[in-house]
């Protein structure tokens, strides 16, 4: 099964024909893969302007995963919408992956977010007359990546990821809320982005699917994805590495674990052994 997956190392790839996937690059540049500088973004309305972010700076590297929290009203939907490229900011620079997303037309910007950045909703938005796998399929479809022939196979291999591939072929209204988000997971991954922004994405689960969910998402941060995750879930937020508070359209706090927890278990045991032999190396002399 997946035979495309195999290329001519013999290992799985999610590359195209030409080696590189579907955003003709080879990955993630080091460093900030998503650069904010000085976002305002104002709001005309009938009571006067209505300013919904005040010069927002923020940087995210390639493989981060990042909790955005905040009250209702203080800029979290805004903040996504402007890395999106959705709305626009009033004043300022968007940046991701070297493209400043502001400078591209309505054409080349569908594009772009379509290779680019996969965007899982609350409410899932699957479309209700396609099966799961067809709504896997569709951004293969809209940005015209891999070959026709391969992208059912392809669609299959993310439900598989995402542990539904045996309901690949039942409409939406069939499977359970979580197991819909799953597949909304699945299609956003679908075009191999980079990034995934994630818009309450436990917001209408049951604990026991939002766990699964969350751990989801940390294996995909795993396998080198980068995510950001507007969330009201407290307890979820506490756990994501990177914490963005938000108030009034302003990052008023950041939270970060030591650095230690930011290593895996591999470089944990280096230190450690690396700490005995010194420990060992001191006590002979």
């Amino acid at each position: 099964m997946f035979s495309w997956r195999k290329g001519s190392n013999g290992h799985g790839s999610l590359s195209g024909a030409n080696g590189h996937g579907p955003n003709g690059g080879d990955g993630a540049a080091a460093g900030s893969l998503i650069d904010l500088r000085g976002i305002r973004k104002v709001y005309q309305t009938d009571a006067g302007p209505f300013v919904a972010l005040h010069g927002i700076d923020l940087q995210v590297d390639a493989g981060e995963f990042v909790a955005v929290v905040g009250k209702s009203g203080s800029g979290k939907s805004t903040l996504l919408n402007m890395l999106t490229g959705i709305d626009h900011p009033s004043e300022g620079q968007v940046i991701v992956g070297r493209t400043e997303i502001g400078r591209l037309d309505q054409g080349r910007m569908a594009e772009w977010r379509g290779r680019q950045m996969g965007i899982v909703f609350q409410f899932f938005q699957l479309l209700p007359t396609l099966t799961l796998a067809e709504n896997v399929m569709l951004p293969m479809d809209l940005c015209q990546v891999y070959d026709p022939g391969e992208r059912r196979e392809r669609a299959l291999y993310r439900l598989e990821q995402v542990g539904i591939a045996g309901e690949a072929d039942e409409f939406p209204a069939s499977v359970s809320a979580g197991h819909q988000q799953r597949a909304a997971i699945a299609r956003a991954l679908a075009n191999d982005p980079p990034i995934l922004v994630a818009d309450e994405p436990t917001g209408n689960l049951d604990s026991r699917t939002a766990e699964a969910v969350f751990g989801l998402f940390h294996t995909l941060v795993g396998e080198g994805k980068t995510i950001l995750m507007v969330t009201h879930d407290a307890e979820l937020a506490g756990r994501v590495p990177r914490t963005l508070t938000l108030a009034d359209g302003r990052i008023v706090h950041e939270t970060r674990p030591p650095q230690l927890d930011y290593l895996g278990i591999q470089e944990e045991s280096l230190i450690l052994a690396v700490s005995q032999d010194y420990e060992t190396l001191r006590e002979k002399l």
